[in-house]
């Protein structure tokens, strides 16, 4: 999901201001899973998982603030509450599929992920570069760096993704 400051006024839309005034990204991204994905989550209840820059045919030096948040729901009743989105203001940024990928809990599926993640064609380097910060709070790091080895030596299709954990 996408994650846009609100900083100016709008109808029926709250700005992304803490109570100093000061925008807040993680308010931004609880409005923005509320509009788009229909999940009502406290922003206080988001972490930031670090900070990801890419580069790829559309964008250059793009940088993405990763975070993850714990749902007490399963992947599937994630999917049943997506059309529960806001259709005007955010619903239609979604797509038709819902990806849910269980994170392995050891090193050699860890590295399958990664590899996985960097070269499904599917997927965007936003996905891939929260997967893998993801795996890092897991402290899958061997696991990450010796598939971004393998990756990068392989795959052309697969622009250099920098995590700044």
């Amino acid at each position: 999901m996408s994650g846009n400051l609100e900083l100016r006024a709008r109808q029926g839309i709250a700005l992304d201001l803490d109570g100093l005034g000061v925008p807040d990204p993680l308010m931004a991204l609880a409005r923005e899973a509320r509009e788009e994905l229909g999940l009502v989550i406290d922003s206080r209840d988001i972490a930031v998982t670090g900070v990801a820059r890419f580069w790829n045919p559309t964008e250059r030096g793009t940088h993405v603030l990763l975070t993850t948040t714990n749902l007490p729901l399963t992947a599937q009743q994630v999917a049943d509450r997506v059309g529960r989105g806001d259709l005007v203001e955010g619903l239609w940024e979604v797509g038709t599929e819902l990806c849910a990928v269980s994170l392995p809990e050891n090193e050699a599926d860890s590295r399958a992920l990664v590899v996985w993640l960097l070269t499904d064609p599917e997927l965007t380097p936003h996905a891939a570069a929260a997967g893998m910060a993801a795996l890092g709070l897991r402290r899958h790091i061997p696991a990450i760096t010796s598939a971004l080895a393998e990756v990068r030596g392989t795959y052309e299709h697969v622009e250099m993704i920098r995590l700044l954990l």
